[in-house]
C-alpha cells in the first residue's frame, strides 16, 4: 500500500513538473513579442511592445542582439497624480549585473494625472515636465539618465519598465514599447 502511495505521489509530482514546464514556455512565448521592423530616416529600427503589463512593471525579453546606436521608450501609464511615480527602465543581460537608469524622478509633473504617449529619447530637447498644467504627459522628453548607459550598448536583455510610486496608489503600465535603432541610414539602400 505505501509503495503506491509513494508511486501515487511521484506520479502527480512528475505531472505538476511537466504541466509547469508547459506552462513556462508559454509564458516566455507571451514575454518575447515579436519586433516590427522600420526605417526613421537615420537607420532601422525594431520595436517591442507589451500589452499585458503587470500593474506597475512589465518585461520584454530581447533575444537578438541587434545594434543599438539609439533607443526610445514610450509608454501609457496610469495614475492619479504623476509626481508620485518614478519611471525606471531595467536590463539584465545573460551573466551580467542588472542594470537601471532613472527615466523620470518623483515630483516632476505634479500633481498631473496620466502618462499618454510618453516617450524618452537620450536626443531630446527637453527634462520631463515639473508642473501639472502640461498633464496628461505627451511628447519627447530626455530621461533623467541616459539609456545609452544600460547594457554596454546591446540590446539583447531582460528589458523590465517599472513605474514606482509613493503614495499608496499603485500605477498601471497599460503599455509601452522599447525601440532600437542604428544609425546607418546609408548602408546598402541608397540612404533612404
Amino acid at each position: 500500500m505505501r509503495t503506491h502511495v509513494l508511486c501515487l505521489s511521484l506520479l502527480l509530482a512528475c505531472s505538476s513538473l511537466f504541466l509547469s514546464a508547459v506552462a513556462g514556455e508559454f509564458e516566455l512565448e507571451r514575454d518575447h513579442p515579436p519586433a516590427a521592423e522600420f526605417r526613421d530616416g537615420r537607420g532601422t529600427c525594431r520595436q517591442y511592445t507589451q500589452h499585458n503589463a503587470h500593474y506597475n512593471h512589465s518585461t520584454i525579453f530581447v533575444m537578438d542582439d541587434l545594434p543599438r546606436d539609439r533607443t526610445y521608450v514610450a509608454m501609457n501609464v496610469t495614475h492619479k497624480r504623476a509626481g508620485a511615480v518614478k519611471l525606471v527602465l531595467r536590463a539584465k543581460r545573460e551573466g551580467e549585473d542588472l542594470q537601471q537608469v532613472r527615466l523620470k524622478s518623483f515630483g516632476h509633473g505634479g500633481r498631473g494625472q496620466n502618462f499618454v504617449d510618453t516617450t524618452f529619447s537620450d536626443d531630446a530637447a527637453e527634462h520631463f515636465p515639473i508642473w501639472q498644467e502640461e498633464a496628461p504627459f505627451t511628447g519627447v522628453f530626455e530621461p533623467d539618465v541616459h539609456m545609452s548607459k544600460l547594457a554596454g550598448g546591446a540590446s539583447a536583455a531582460k528589458w523590465t519598465l517599472l513605474a514606482i510610486n509613493r503614495d499608496g496608489h499603485t500605477p498601471r503600465i497599460d503599455s509601452w514599447t522599447l525601440t532600437f535603432c542604428d544609425n546607418n541610414a546609408g548602408a546598402g539602400d541608397g540612404g533612404l
